[in-house]
């Protein structure tokens, strides 16, 4: 009898034991939050360029007389000659949520005699050395201001000083048909920070 009562008192003790540590009380909760952000958009577009560097920019598509108002009727059509100018106007958009400065560069490549032309962004100013007449750096705003124009004026000019180095252009017959000058614009545009 007093084996059983010594296991009675065990088994009532390891109860007791595990009915105390059900009930002790305590706090308990959980917190947390979470956030989340929406990347902004970057989409710079023009319909004169284009990513692969390969859109036609039209600067030699109208040529006109020397005063830049008239078409030429003395020169072929799409030749270029001394005394002929033209233009192309490139518009860059910015429809992106930041803002962005555009840098535009040009560069002059020749597959011959070098013609000298020159070249200006506001018609006033000319320089025969293309990449002295880069526009300013323009701050294409996200929600005002988001598109800018660039106008690209040529000229070969027309006069007595330059009469026997546009006659050896002219008269190069080996170069003829190749001798192009090629124009490249390069639009940049870059997040402001």
């Amino acid at each position: 009898m007093k084996e059983r009562r010594g296991k009675f008192l065990l088994a009532l003790a390891l109860l007791m034991t595990c009915a105390a540590a059900g009930t002790v009380a305590q706090y308990q909760t959980e917190l947390g939050g979470m956030d989340s952000a929406e990347i902004a958009h970057f989409e710079i577009t023009s319909s004169e360029l284009d990513k692969a560097k390969t859109a036609d920019i039209k600067l030699f598509e109208t040529i006109m007389d020397s005063d830049g108002l008239t078409p030429e009727t003395d020169v072929a059509a799409g030749k270029i000659a001394p005394g002929t100018s033209g233009s192309t106007t490139i518009a860059v958009t910015n429809n992106s949520d930041v803002n962005v400065n555009l840098d535009m560069t040009f560069k002059l490549e020749y597959n011959g005699l070098n013609a000298p032309l020159e070249f200006s962004t506001d018609n006033s100013t000319w320089n025969t050395d293309i990449t002295q007449v880069q526009p300013a750096t323009t701050k294409l705003d996200m929600s005002t201001g988001k598109r800018k124009e660039i106008t690209l004026y040529w000229r070969w000019a027309f006069g007595e000083s330059q009469t026997a180095t546009d006659t050896a252009i002219g008269e190069d017959v080996t170069a003829l048909g190749t001798n192009q000058p090629e124009v490249t614009v390069t639009a940049t545009c870059t997040q402001v920070d």
